[in-house]
């Protein structure tokens, strides 16, 4: 499986979760430019390099999920922000727990940690959301013919 084929794959499992409304691949911080971002947003980024051997490569990556808090009078409360921490978290897993079921791919990590954040001023709207860094191994394709 080629980068550009598992990303596709993460992105399509993606925009299908209930909830998400923007998928996309590349800098979280591209929020911050688009015109008319729609939240919730799912971002995959690459984090390492990646890793290979003669027969598989492992793809380190991290997945965000960003929603906008939607704070009356700009007041942001703990409540609202625990909403999108716990629907980030359960979106994530879910994706996850989809790649698991693709049989190209051969491991992703038993151990995910999701990190919550908090920060406002990081985007251009009132954001804040969750990320996870995942490992995944997948076979080497063949990009040559034989001979």
């Amino acid at each position: 499986m080629t980068y550009a084929k598992l990303i596709q794959n993460i992105l399509d499992i993606a925009i299908h979760q209930q909830g998400i409304s923007m998928a996309f691949d590349g800098d979280i911080y591209e929020l911050n430019n688009m015109q008319s971002a729609n939240y919730p947003a799912f971002i995959v980024a690459p984090t390492q390099p990646q890793d290979e051997t003669m027969n598989y490569y492992v793809f380190h990556l991290t997945l965000y999920y960003v929603d906008r808090l939607q704070g009356a009078n700009n007041q942001y409360g703990s409540a609202e922000t625990s909403l999108v921490h716990s629907a980030g978290i359960s979106i994530l897993g879910n994706i996850i727990k989809k790649l698991r079921f693709n049989r190209d791919i051969m491991d992703i990590d038993e151990n995910i940690q999701y990190t919550c954040w908090t920060d406002t001023e990081i985007f251009a709207d009132k954001a804040n959301g969750v990320y996870c860094n995942i490992s995944i191994t997948v076979p080497k394709d063949s990009t040559c013919p034989s001979d």
